[in-house]
């Protein structure tokens, strides 16, 4: 193995992220690869939103995609809607959550707009091309401590792991058990070749139930036939009571662990990370949120090693030896981040006595990059690398924000 860097899991949020992050070793079964997108069923479930990181995410990875406008309905009583009231939400997600006395914390949906724009993609392709060069021990985990992963072949002592599996099954897996309620329902999915007569003569690609009159939630269009999600697990016989009477069904999915309720408390122990929806074990995380996440953590390693190596050619890092040259360099440093600090003052109206001017923002931002890179240089003079630093980080944050809520509390 080449690296003490670890990702647990196998599913689109671990390949994504071990994509940007290729030091970084997978963990997983190899027949799971791809998590619910290896399941050919919930394709048209997952929607790969456009945006400017996942369009440059395909690009990378080298794989085709075909932008659409995804058009999305409301079925209120009898009639078909664009749009829908504050008041519609409520029930429709009470309806989702088969609890009429729940309590509505986000009424923001999956969509909140009569139409999204999504990129179309073979997904069994970007799996196969995501998971080409990467690392990959086909190896299940059966224990997480504090210093190692074990499984059902071998351990392995980490430094750091990314977690990409439900919160629920890591926290069986942890060696220290957490007092943590997971709530979760399952969706049936049914496959069939009929739309309610409501829906017959509409265009559309995604529609909404609203009443409890429609016992489904909602309908997607899949290749010519028509996907229906029911809340809740339902049988093949079950379900037939609720569709066309002369529907035929060619395939039932019940997704178990489909519908999660956002849990807060779900923070992981020092050194482990959690990526992805059903890991944070927050309902809003979209695919597109890992890439994003993903990116991130490659663009920021990429740019402590840009200024590490600047930093190497100018000053010379094996020329530090002493503390008496580590404090020589801060001081000289700091002498430059003040010059600088003074920058970015300049750039704003801090003088009361001096005619105001307009901000020319673009100038502002290059002053505080000049700033960060200074600050950085002060973390490489005193052998800080990007491991110490998000860890220092992490537990600075953690000091501050405890005194906080300790003070609000008082």
């Amino acid at each position: 193995m080449k690296t003490n860097k670890l990702i647990i899991g196998s599913g689109i949020s671990a390949l994504v992220f071990a994509f940007y992050n290729p030091q970084y070793t997978i963990i997983a079964p190899k027949d799971g690869l791809g998590g619910k997108l290896s399941n050919d069923f919930m394709h048209s479930t997952i929607y790969l939103h456009e945006t400017k990181e996942s369009k440059e995410f395909l690009d990378e990875v080298g794989i085709e995609y075909k932008r659409r406008t995804h058009v999305i309905k409301y079925v209120k009583g009898d009639q078909v809607r664009r749009d829908i009231y504050e008041i519609d939400k409520l029930a429709m997600i009470k309806k989702k959550m088969q609890d009429d006395n729940f309590e509505v914390k986000d009424t923001n949906l999956s969509v909140s707009d009569y139409y999204i724009n999504v990129l179309d993609v073979d997904y069994a392709l970007l799996i196969e091309k995501l998971s080409k060069n990467l690392e990959i021990l086909d190896e299940s985990v059966i224990r997480i401590t504090d210093t190692e992963v074990v499984t059902n072949k071998t351990s392995y002592n980490y430094d750091e792991v990314i977690s990409t599996i439900p919160a629920p099954v890591f926290w069986k897996l942890y060696y220290q058990s957490k007092n943590i309620e997971f709530k979760s329902l399952p969706i049936t999915f049914v496959l069939i070749d009929e739309l309610p007569t409501i829906l017959r003569s509409e265009s559309f690609d995604l529609v909404y139930f609203i009443d409890k009159k429609y016992k489904y939630t909602r309908i997607n269009k899949k290749n010519g036939k028509y996907l229906y999600e029911f809340s809740g697990k339902l049988t093949k016989e079950e379900v037939k009571q609720y569709l066309p009477k002369s529907a035929k069904i060619f395939s039932h999915h019940v997704d178990n662990n489909a519908i999660i309720f956002t849990n807060n408390n779900n923070i992981p122990p020092n050194n482990i990370r959690f990526l992805g929806r059903f890991a944070q074990y927050n309902h809003s995380i979209k695919t597109n949120d890992v890439i994003k996440e993903s990116k991130f953590s490659f663009n920021f390693l990429h740019i402590w090693n840009i200024q590490r190596d600047f930093f190497n050619k100018v000053e010379g890092l094996n020329s530090i030896n002493t503390i008496e040259d580590k404090e020589k360099l801060t001081i000289q440093f700091i002498l430059h981040l003040t010059e600088e600090l003074g920058e970015v003052l300049r750039e704003v109206n801090y003088k009361r006595h001096k005619e105001k001017f307009e901000v020319n923002v673009d100038n502002l931002k290059e002053e505080l990059i000049d700033v960060q890179k200074y600050v950085l240089s002060l973390f490489l003079v005193w052998g800080v690398d990007v491991k110490e630093f998000v860890d220092l980080f992490l537990k600075k944050s953690k000091i501050v924000n405890d005194k906080f809520d300790k003070y609000k509390n008082e």
